[in-house]
């Protein structure tokens, strides 16, 4: 500026420019979040003083914050009075009632939580008055003078105990709930209500014993769900205050048992209802989990909590018919409703993993639908999340898969999509080891039921099934109950399918399996490690019904190893049993193989033939590995010598004896041999 002035009269319009600018500049910069208005006056902010003008905006700031904390104290308040469809009649606050909300303020920032419980006793009637004292109470909770505090928490591993003044042991609940009942037909009131009791529960979880005791206050919840169905933000803090509260088993139990299961009712009700982000319904699954975890825990079924009952609640008799299959379709529906909603959708699994019984008969399906329905849902899922982690979901969906297949009740009509989903999970989530061990043990139960075992195989092959489950037994090689559960799946899957058999040679499979016998936990012999080794037997004794999957074995030294390891002393017994059957099955087979040697001539495969036929008549009971045994040897030679009659006579003839031995024992199963 000195610069300047000293040159002439321009200098001052360059000057007055160069003020301005700055002068712009710092208010832009400064302009607080409330909009306070700028100076116009020259006199309020001087050119030469900038220190000025900051502490006058600084004072007009000050005054402007302090205005909007009065006007936020009381806005609760105001929009009540402004509603007439909250408050009808009501046009302005008195002069009292402007005293008691500042009483309401003033025990707020004391922390004086029985004054504030006073003054809503003694003004029931006012909604503007008891909204706020309710929206108090729950700020009051956090202030270290609250009375509250007396009543004994747990912060950490320490017990506080206090002297101060405590209310009455059931003293907040009753007012509270003296006040959701009368005013019933007040949305807000409702809403704040639940919200403060949520919140001293969540706070003080001592506490929850004394409002699980009191039905009237359970009562005021439940009227408070009826009264405002269609109330998205009562239905979200009711279902989760319900929530909080079946936490406990004890009180979860009290809550499946009110008023003949008036609990569950409004839940699914609630549950059926649409809202914008589905927290509702997220709220409802929650309870809905943990009510039927405690009744799990009980000798009680499941069945006997959903079934058809006539309740008398609140002047109100409805009748309604509550049973599984409705409880988790509306759980399903409520999931495809919100897709997007990560958290509602694994609180959804849960839900259905403690309600289906795979052995539970509904028709002539069973859960077949439901379990139809939540396939494709599980597709949409992954449609809705490309670029977002899913592994929590997919955990779950597999332990529910996996319960599912353990009967075949549920599985009528839906093995490839079954299938198919259960695969992609693996694929997709192949370094959980959760997925991986509910996955290979999904499989083998696929592989064990009679009536799809075949159709199983040959989907799970068709979508690289042996592939997945070789896979994850190279990633997780020292996890023995995985490779128990892996050992199980390549058995299954080996039983009677020549392409899954080849298939497990090509990918190295016998060699994972003698891994797998060779893995430990803590001992060789503890549980879990006694378990893979069980495993590994039985799925090296159901390849051994092939002759090339016999070759390997004997070539592995696997034999060799079993055998002096029987000869030790420490054993346990059921591994001696799973090895000895190894064994037979071995040696049994070994000998058919010398009868028929790789490359032999026509003259050879007679013999061979001749001997096998030897060995079925008189027709008497087989075990299933000879059979199939019999069958492939029986099948080799017709096709390496397709022109010889006598060769093909003698097949035909082995495998129609074998079929009639064996049909003596099942004839299903013979068919399938």
């Amino acid at each position: 500026r000195l610069r300047l002035k000293s040159k002439g009269s321009d200098s001052k319009k360059l000057e007055e420019r160069l003020r301005l600018k700055s002068k712009g500049s710092w208010e832009m910069d400064n302009q607080p979040k409330h909009s306070v208005p700028r100076v116009e006056n020259k006199s309020d902010a001087p050119n030469d003083d900038c220190n000025k003008y900051m502490t006058l905006l600084r004072k007009k700031q000050e005054t402007e914050n302090a205005r909007l904390v009065e006007s936020r104290k009381t806005s609760f308040a105001q929009q009540m009075q402004e509603s007439p469809s909250i408050v009808p009649g009501v046009v302005s606050r008195s002069a009292e009632e402007s005293q008691i909300c500042s009483n309401l303020s003033d025990c707020t920032q004391k922390g004086q939580f029985d004054e504030i419980i006073n003054i809503l006793k003694i003004n029931p009637s006012s909604p503007s008055i008891v909204a706020m004292a309710l929206e108090s109470l729950r700020d009051c909770l956090s202030h270290d003078d609250c009375p509250i505090h007396g009543f004994g928490t747990y912060i950490g591993n320490e017990t506080v105990h206090s002297n101060r003044r405590s209310t009455s042991n059931r003293g907040w609940i009753k007012i509270i709930t003296m006040t959701l009942s009368s005013h019933l037909r007040n949305q807000v009131i409702q809403l704040e209500g639940l919200k403060t009791i949520w919140a001293i529960i969540s706070l003080y979880s001592h506490l929850i014993s004394e409002l699980a005791s009191n039905p009237e206050c359970l009562d005021a919840i439940i009227s408070a769900m009826e009264t405002h169905i269609d109330g998205e933000a009562v239905q979200e803090i009711a279902c989760g205050l319900i929530a909080s509260l079946a936490g406990y088993q004890k009180y979860a139990l009290i809550l499946a048992d009110l008023h003949h299961g008036v609990i569950v009712q409004r839940l699914i009700f609630a549950l059926r209802r649409s809202s914008r982000t589905g927290s509702p319904q997220e709220n409802v699954l929650k309870a809905l989990f943990r009510l039927s975890s405690a009744i799990l825990s009980t000798d009680t079924t499941m069945e006997s909590h959903f079934l058809e009952k006539t309740v008398n609640h609140a002047g109100n008799k409805f009748r309604e018919q509550i049973s599984l299959d409705i409880v988790m379709t509306s759980i399903i529906n409520s999931m495809k409703q919100y897709p997007a909603n990560n958290s509602l959708q694994i609180w959804g699994v849960r839900c259905l993993w403690n309600l289906i019984s795979p052995s539970a008969r509904h028709g002539q399906g069973g859960h077949s639908s439901i379990v139809s329905e939540f396939l494709r849902h599980v597709r949409t899922v992954t449609k809705a999340h490309p670029d977002t982690s899913l592994q929590a979901f997919y955990e779950l969906v597999i332990c529910f898969l996996s319960k599912v297949s353990s009967s075949n009740v549920c599985l009528h009509g839906c093995v490839d999509n079954f299938s198919s989903v259960l695969l992609d999970i693996m694929k997709v989530e192949k370094k959980s080891s959760t997925v991986a061990i509910h996955g290979c043990r999904s499989i083998y139960n696929l592989c064990s039921h009679e009536d799809i075992a075949t159709s199983s195989r040959l989907v799970i092959s068709s979508l690289h099934g042996v592939d997945v489950v070789i896979n994850t037994m190279e990633i997780f090689p020292e996890h023995v109950i995985l490779q128990r559960e892996a050992c199980m799946a390549l058995a299954g899957l080996s039983v009677d399918c020549m392409q899954n058999t080849e298939k497990i040679l090509e990918l190295g499979g016998v060699a994972r399996i003698d891994a797998s016998f060779d893995a430990y936990c803590v001992s060789r012999f503890d549980e879990s490690s006694l378990q893979a080794k069980i495993g590994a037997c039985i799925a090296l004794t159901s390849l051994a019904t092939y002759p090339a999957a016999l070759s390997a074995i004997r070539d592995a030294g696997i034999v060799k190893r079993i055998v002096h390891l029987m000869e030790e002393e420490d054993v346990p017994d059921k591994l001696q049993n799973s090895m000895k059957t190894l064994l037979e099955s071995c040696s049994e087979f070994e000998n058919v193989s010398a009868k028929l040697q790789e490359g032999a001539d026509r003259e050879q495969c007679c013999m061979a033939l001749l001997a096998n036929l030897r060995d079925v008549l008189p027709p008497s009971v087989i075990q299933r590995d000879k059979a199939t045994w019999l069958r492939s040897i029986a099948l080799h030679s017709m096709n390496a010598y397709t022109d010889s009659a006598h060769i093909q006579a003698m097949g035909c003839t082995l495998l129609s004896h074998v079929y009639v031995a064996f049909s003596t024992d099942s004839i299903g199963q013979a068919r399938d041999i």
